[in-house]
């Protein structure tokens, strides 16, 4: 039967003690991760609950080299220092986020909770040829759960500090001999770890509702279709519930202005809002032929955005926004993939996809408009591995891609102004690499990729609906060694170096004889890196996992950045209270988001009580201070986090307590980093907190 997903592990290769064959899709088929010439992350349901990682955002604390930054509701993943400066409606993220198989495009829905999930691979480096556009940097592929071929049942009940409680469920099973089907529930709430200190209330509250679902209908031996429905409906207001950076805001401007300074404080005037909500549909088939399998994915999904903010983040009425966003979006692909085991396997596929997605209204004081962004693109692809001696493989692959994009501005009050513009691009990214399999669990790779991001507008502009910025590509050269240095230790090595060029950024253009601002390409980055991953199997009992990457991720060449800085003219008390915009040469500087070095270490040890297992679990992660601007002003100063977990599992594997602590170190992290001409602000992440678990598996 064609498998659709699949698991995260096999079984020890050999002996109790063995390290697991993880398996994973990121060449489009399954395959041993030690055999995938790509440096990937991969992190099982286990591991990620053992390791508290729940979101999106938390993805960073497990994969080194990935940075998975927010810019206010805006999702913008960086992996390697190739990520989204931008952040407004179509733009879409270098950094392609899959949900099995599906694309989704949208930076302002791909903050999200990971229920139901199966197991989820970080792919590091362009992903251009099997992946396509926007994968630029990598990709994160999500896999959920299907449904199991025997009954299967679980219910988790949680409670920790901040007022937070969780409830989630999980059914599946068979409804006939070849039809069966899974639920997954949740539901959280918490009361906010932001103080309000001119409300006196609470603030950075969250609540959620989640569902998704499979049917899976296996029509005959050979052939199979499954439904996946999915829907999210939450509020959280946390990255709304910020403060000005070292008090740099407009807002301290106006007498009495009450000016919070403490992590996890603000003054916001009135409670802000940010509350979204989505869905998505997609059908799968697929059918085993002789030689080759056939899977095609049909998919449906819009989501939907809305935000009350206090833009000054003080009691003083300065500013304030309020957006709504929504988007829709249509995929279909197929794909072709040689089965069998000889010299020759091979990959062939098609992509069409449509999206369009708008801000409307927009309102801040006076200012009332709309923008709207649609994107169409068709690609084919095809990939080819050849083993032209025993342990030597050869792949070349090729992707052809073609997208049209139209932008429009319409600006009510307080004038009527219009704007419109559409272009498109074509573009072909190779894909060439050589793996040389010299011991039984041993390779060594070296490959060339390219990647491209998509050409966009800025369509919350006038000038930036009717003057795009081309596409942004990335040439990326890798070396590396994946190797099971011995039954319990596995090693696996990276070297890298990209050329990244025509970054999309803000620069100053002349049109219709002025001079004016606008997103365009107009900077270039050369990348180096080193990465290390180690899995050590120290005792029947004791695990060990570290990861480190070093990353020199700078400018080549930016002349004429437009950046924003403090402005002389507004200082009171001799402290800034808002910024300009200048145009600055930041060749040189460090791209956004691109720490110089990162570190994780985990360890977990397994022991009986009370004639079950005791698992503890502690897993540390570390950064060097990085920058969220060009100009290298706006930084997250250095930082180590820790999380540690003790889970007790009865004797009969149905029932487990859980008692987990995030952040015991109670690191002031920053999770929103946000710079405008009304000054710097920050929020935070979650200070120290601890939970406790109590979960029935049938």
């Amino acid at each position: 039967m064609a498998q659709d997903a699949v698991s995260s592990s096999q079984p020890p290769t050999s002996g109790p003690s063995a390290l697991d064959d993880i398996v994973v899709t990121a060449q489009r088929r399954a395959e041993r991760l030690q055999d995938v010439p790509i440096s990937v992350t991969a992190l099982s349901s286990e591991r990620l609950e053992d390791a508290g990682i729940v979101s999106t955002e938390d993805l960073t604390s497990v994969t080194p080299g990935l940075v998975f930054a927010r810019s206010n509701q805006f999702a913008q993943p960086t992996i390697r220092g190739v990520g989204s400066r931008n952040g407004s409606q179509g733009d879409e993220s270098s950094v392609a986020i899959y949900i099995d198989g599906v694309y989704r495009p949208e930076q302002f829905s791909n903050l999200f909770e990971l229920e139901g999930v199966e197991q989820i691979e970080v792919l590091k480096g362009p992903q251009g040829t099997l992946f396509g556009r926007n994968a630029a940097g990598g990709a994160i592929n999500i896999t959920t759960r299907l449904p199991s071929a025997e009954p299967d049942l679980s219910v988790a009940l949680s409670a920790g500090d901040f007022g937070y409680w969780k409830a989630a469920g999980y059914v599946s099973g068979p409804l006939s001999q070849r039809l069966s089907a899974n639920l997954a529930v949740t539901a959280l709430k918490d009361d906010g770890f932001v103080r309000n200190i001119f409300l006196n209330e609470d603030s950075g509250s969250r609540e959620l509702f989640a569902a998704r679902t499979k049917l899976v209908f296996d029509i005959d031996d050979v052939s199979r279709l499954w439904l996946g429905v999915s829907y999210q409906d939450g509020r959280d207001n946390t990255n709304q519930s910020g403060q000005p950076l070292a008090g740099n805001s407009r807002g301290r401007g106006v007498p009495g202005a009450v000016v919070p300074t403490e992590p996890w404080t603000t003054a916001t005037q009135f409670t802000p809002i940010s509350k979204g909500e989505s869905f998505a549909v997609d059908l799968h088939y697929s059918r085993e032929f002789a030689g080759f399998d056939l899977r095609t994915i049909l998919a449906y999904s819009k989501a939907s955005q809305y935000n009350l903010t206090d833009s000054d983040n003080t009691s003083a009425p300065v500013s304030g926004n309020d957006t709504t966003f929504n988007a829709e979006t249509y995929s279909l692909e197929a794909v072709l993939a040689s089965s069998g085991t000889g010299r020759w396997n091979w990959t062939l596929g098609g992509n069409l996809f449509s999206n369009e997605s708008v801000l409307d209204p927009f309102l801040s004081g006076a200012t009332n408009f709309a923008g709207r962004q649609e994107a169409k693109a068709v690609s084919l692809f095809g990939e080819v591995v050849f083993e032209p001696v025993s342990g030597l493989f050869l792949t070349g692959g090729l992707r052809a891609s073609y997208e049209e994009r139209s932008a429009r501005f319409s600006q009510r009050t307080p004038t009527v102004v219009t704007a419109e513009g559409e272009d498109n691009w074509s573009d072909v990214s190779p894909r060439v690499v050589a793996r040389y399999q010299f011991a039984k669990n041993s390779n060594v790779y070296a490959s060339y990729t390219r990647g491209f991001k998509s050409g966009t507008f800025n369509s919350t502009s006038a000038v930036g609906s009717s003057v795009p910025a081309a596409p942004e590509y990335v040439d990326a050269f890798e070396v590396g060694l994946k190797s099971d240095l011995a039954q319990r230790v596995r090693l696996n090595l990276a070297a890298y170096q990209y050329d990244y060029q025509d970054l999309q950024v803000t620069v100053p253009l002349f049109i219709n004889g002025a001079t004016t601002f606008a997103l365009a390409n107009a900077a270039q980055s050369t990348i180096k890196g080193l990465e290390a991953n180690i899995d050590a199997s120290l005792t029947d009992r004791l695990n060990l996992r570290f990861g480190g990457s070093l990353l020199d991720a700078r400018y080549d060449e930016f002349p004429d950045a437009v950046v924003l800085e403090p402005d002389p003219a507004l200082y009171v008390g001799g402290a800034p209270a808002g910024n300009r915009q200048v145009v600055r040469d930041v060749s040189g500087n460090r791209l956004s988001r691109s720490p110089e070095w990162t570190w994780s270490l985990g360890l977990d040890y397994t022991l009986p009580l009370l004639g079950g297992d005791l698992r503890l679990g502690a897993d540390a992660y570390a950064s060097a201070q990085w920058y969220s601007d060009p100009l290298n002003r706006i930084r997250q100063p250095q930082y180590t986090q820790l999380n540690a977990s003790a889970r007790w599992t009865s004797p009969s594997g149905r029932w487990s307590a859980l008692v987990s602590g995030e952040n015991l170190t109670d690191e002031a992290i920053y999770s929103n980093m946000f710079t405008s001409a009304l000054g710097d602000f920050v929020a935070y992440q979650r200070p120290r907190f601890v939970s406790f678990t109590l979960k029935y598996q049938l």
